[in-house]
């Protein structure tokens, strides 16, 4: 039995680390670099999202077409962190770049004339 478990393990991790790779390319189409490559999770975070969609149509592709329920397990494990990750970077609130404007400072008298 223990000896069953260790191959589904060690499968399991083989499928993992096959699928981290398709995520790798796809952040590499996607350019991203550097820190934002540190790990899974930070690749995830740092997606567009565009490539966030080609990430869950690679996944969600291979789940539907595996007969292998480890890689079936895989990309469910994948599925379910990708979204857990995206709903908290979405979820983050967003910090202004430069000065935010103010309607009343900023706009010029016509401007606020009509806003009134």
């Amino acid at each position: 039995m223990t000896n069953s478990l260790d191959n589904r393990s060690s499968h399991l991790a083989f499928h993992l680390g096959d699928l981290h790779a398709v995520i790798d390319q796809i952040a590499e189409e996607a350019e991203i670099r550097g820190s934002q490559r540190s790990s899974i999770e930070a690749t995830l975070v740092a997606l567009p999202s565009f490539y966030r969609r080609r990430v869950v149509l690679a996944l969600q592709s291979r789940k539907a077409f595996a007969t292998d329920p480890e890689l079936q397990t895989a990309c469910t494990i994948l599925l379910e962190r990708a979204a857990n990750l995206w709903a908290k970077s979405e979820a983050l609130p967003v910090q202004p770049v430069g000065p935010s404007l103010s309607l009343d400072f900023d706009l010029p008298v016509a401007a606020k004339a009509s806003t009134d």
